[in-house]
Parts: C-alpha cells; structure tokens; sequence
C-alpha cells in the first residue's frame, strides 16, 4: 500500500441536473460537485434569491450554468412546472437529487403511488 488516495471522478459534460435544496447545505454542496463534473445544475429552492445567489456562486466557481428556480416540493404542480421549465430551459434532464429538508411546518404528505410523469 503506498498511502496515497486517488478520488475517482465523473465526467458529466453535457449532463443536467435538477437539485432540490440546493440553495445551501448538502444540496449546494453535491450541486457544485455535479457542476465540477460538468452538469448544468437547476437549483430548486423555496426562495428565489438564496436560489440566484447559490447558483451565481456555482457558475463563479466552476464555468458551468447554473439557474434557480423557486418552488416548494410538498406542491406537485409546482415540482411538474419545475421540471418542465427545466427540459425546456436544457433540453434534457440526467440527474434528479433531492435533498430539500422538512422545514418542520407540518406539510408532510403521503406520497402518491403510480407512474412517474414522463418529460415533456
């Protein structure tokens, strides 16, 4: 064993990525490591300008596009929109993390069995 440790990278150029949470935290952390890859990320997040100014901070960062758009993930219409204003915006959607936390608020919901919606 020599001690040394090599990080295996992924090369995701030309890839898209949606991340909820991605205004700060783990979302923001994983949404820039897909941007060093090479995704263009859409950050969602309940508020726009945390949203704007995390992905300003991305594109600074790493080159890649990053956009923000603002919605609440407990809202299905607002989380069909966001997707489709994403494969509008990109073209194309690869990659979907979620890491939006529970803010606690009592919004829980059951999630709804059947088919996931197919992009536009």
């Amino acid at each position: 064993m020599t001690g040394k440790t090599s990080a295996r990278r992924t090369d995701l150029d030309g890839h898209v990525a949606i991340v909820t949470g991605g205004s700060s935290g783990l979302g923001h952390a994983i949404a820039l490591a897909l941007a060093e890859a090479g995704s263009a990320v859409a950050l969602v997040s309940r508020r726009r300008e945390a949203g704007e100014r995390a992905a300003a901070r991305i594109t600074s960062c790493t080159g890649r596009a990053a956009s923000a758009l603002a919605c609440d993930v407990s809202d299905e219409a607002g989380v069909h929109r966001v997707v489709g204003e994403v494969a509008e915006r990109f073209g194309r959607l690869d990659i979907l993390v979620t890491s939006a936390g529970d803010p606690g608020q009592g919004r829980r919901r059951r999630a709804r069995r059947g088919p996931a919606p197919a992009l536009p």
